[in-house]
């Protein structure tokens, strides 16, 4: 929480550490201002002392006896009473919670002012356009600006987080780090004139270089540009082969700003960074030159990195020193799953700050905000379909802003909120376009080689067949299950958020049905890449068997749209094995 807020008397200031009223100021020490903040986040919940232990320093091994002290400064800096309590409760045996009241409207920022529609993302994720409306994960954000500064000053600049898919690693570091850390004066002593993202997913069929090349052309400052006079081409072919000029060019562009604000750099977010490991479409030899380039700009005086990955990709991180040398400052992190207080505020706060409000359940007389905190609460994948849900509820609200419960209700609550809407999209296509609904699948869906991961891509809309295919899609994208964007100047779509992938079920019965069919297509694609990568040689053929097989029942099938360099390698390797059955007759 790096905003500050009311609680009873006192103005809380958790970036100064301090804590005053109308008549005075008083100063705290940062870990007895993470304890009284980690209470507040908790809205009068109650917090045990090892959860507070976790929350504050990172594991229950300071003691109770730690905590106890800061408890005890807690109370004595804001006069407060552990017999008759006004600010902090001991609940016996349980932990702590607070007592007073709290305003977080004094927290100076615009949100209380939302005009911009909906304040919920559903499936996309929060940006610095709607940092405003990002609540929950200001103590978090927090250790992440400590985190950066730690690393920068290691040499490193890199952080490194990872989490489970929907633990909001995007939304975290789009709006929370990265609007931090480009604040005038960030604590840290870091900062940051322009920052860009490049999606891995989001390679297309261009190189890791170019690919990357394409998001920092979009460096941009005032009506300065990084990088002016170059094309992704061109400033990949420097990244490949000359990063040392690349980050020369970015030091020019530092320079004139540098001197009035020390620690200035650029950032770059690389996003789903687990798709550096998808062996169907990257090389070693690729990804060793990509992590060399990624390590050069890290100990550069003029980048910051940070890094999205999965947690499930841990072991394939753990392979490669540069992305686990961090971990000694704090610069490899584990992304925990937002407790109870955070959700109430990703709930509450985004409503209030757009005039709206919540019914109430007819029965039970308890309010949907209630009941959506206690259904996300505990959910390692809770928060895309938080948003989701209430991005309907908005979509559904009533005259005068209120997020019904009936609505609620009929969404099929916050666990079928996405699968009805996808289904109700569905059921509005035709007869063409929903049979198109399997070829549209083939294009988003991929599947590790091991068959282990299931993940989603961005495919091209000229590799749809008809136009029964183009209109299912923009169906799908007009209900926000789908986007569509421009990757290097070529319009693509793709899933929204690879919760769909788990929460509709048309899509996980495809996926179960044609798993085997993904496998073989990954073990295609990453062949046909290596072949193609290496001067199409005839050693690098299908093989007659298994592999050759595969190959040609996608191709048969076509249900499967393969590119150039796979119809090629499929045909040359036919060709191959009918010449030898000649040479044997």
């Amino acid at each position: 929480m790096t905003g500050r807020f009311r609680f009873g008397a006192w103005l809380v200031d958790p970036a100064t550490n301090s804590i005053e009223t109308a008549d005075e100021k008083r100063q705290m020490e940062p870990r007895t201002m993470s304890v009284l903040v980690a209470l507040c986040q908790a809205r009068g919940a109650i917090l045990s002392a090892d959860e507070l232990l976790t929350q504050c320093w990172g594991s229950t091994l300071s003691g109770d006896s730690t905590l106890h002290k800061n408890i005890a400064q807690l109370r004595r800096l804001l006069g407060d009473s552990a017999s008759a309590p006004l600010y902090i409760e001991t609940i016996r045996l349980r932990g702590y919670r607070t007592v007073g009241p709290l305003d977080f409207a004094a927290r100076p920022d615009s949100a209380r002012r939302w005009q911009d529609g909906s304040p919920f993302r559903g499936l996309l994720a929060f940006d610095a356009a709607y940092a405003d409306v990002f609540f929950g994960r200001d103590e978090v954000t927090r250790k992440l600006v400590e985190a950066a500064g730690a690393q920068v000053a290691s040499g490193l600049a890199l952080v490194l987080i990872l989490g489970p898919s929907g633990s909001g690693k995007t939304s975290l570091i789009q709006a929370g780090l990265l609007p931090a850390l480009s604040r005038s004066g960030a604590p840290s002593g870091l900062g940051l004139l322009a920052s860009t993202t490049f999606d891995l997913v989001d390679q297309g069929e261009h190189s890791l270089f170019t690919a990357l090349a394409g998001a920092l052309l979009d460096l941009q400052w005032e009506d300065q540009w990084a990088f002016a006079d170059d094309s992704a081409v061109s400033l990949g072919a420097r990244l490949e082969h000359d990063g040392t000029a690349v980050i020369a060019t970015l030091g020019k562009a530092l320079a004139p700003y540098a001197r009035e604000r020390a620690g200035l750099r650029f950032g770059i977010f690389i996003d789903r960074f687990e798709a550096l490991f998808n062996t169907a479409r990257i090389g070693e030899s690729e990804r060793i030159a990509f992590l060399r380039m990624l390590e050069l700009l890290a100990r550069s005086d003029v980048v910051f990195l940070v890094l999205a990955c999965r947690n499930d990709f841990y072991p394939s991180i753990a392979e490669y020193h540069l992305l686990t040398e961090g971990r000694r400052h704090g610069g490899l992190v584990d992304l925990d799953p937002p407790g109870f207080g955070d959700i109430a505020q990703m709930i509450r706060r985004p409503a209030a700050a757009a005039g709206l409000s919540f019914g109430t359940d007819p029965v039970s007389g308890a309010g949907l905000d209630d009941i959506l905190c206690a259904s996300a609460a505990g959910r390692p994948d809770a928060l895309p379909l938080l948003q989701y849900c209430l991005q309907e509820l908005y979509r559904l609200r009533t005259a005068d802003g209120v997020l019904g419960f009936d609505a609620f209700q009929q969404m099929g609550e916050l666990e079928g909120s996405i699968g009805q809407r996808a289904e109700a999209v569905v059921l509005g296509l035709d007869e063409a376009q929903r049979a198109a609904l399997a070829h549209i699948m083939s294009l988003v869906i991929i599947v590790s080689g091991d068959g282990a991961n299931v993940s989603s891509q961005r495919a091209p809309w000229s590799a749809l067949r008809d136009d029964a295919a183009r209109q299912a899609v923009a169906a799908l994208v007009e209900s926000r299950l789908f986007v569509s964007d421009l990757l290097a100047g070529t319009p693509v779509f793709g899933i929204a958020h690879d919760a769909i992938l788990r929460r509709w079920p048309r899509m996980t019965e495809w996926i179960t049905a044609h798993r085997n069919a993904l496998g073989a297509r990954g073990r295609l694609a990453q062949q046909a890449a290596r072949w193609s990568d290496e001067s199409r040689p005839a050693d690098l053929l299908l093989p007659p068997g298994k592999m050759l097989d595969e190959a040609r029942d996608l191709l048969q099938t076509g249900s499967w749209s393969l590119n150039a360099h796979e119809l090629d390698l499929i045909a040359a390797s036919n060709h191959r094995v009918r010449q030898r059955a000649r040479l044997r007759m």
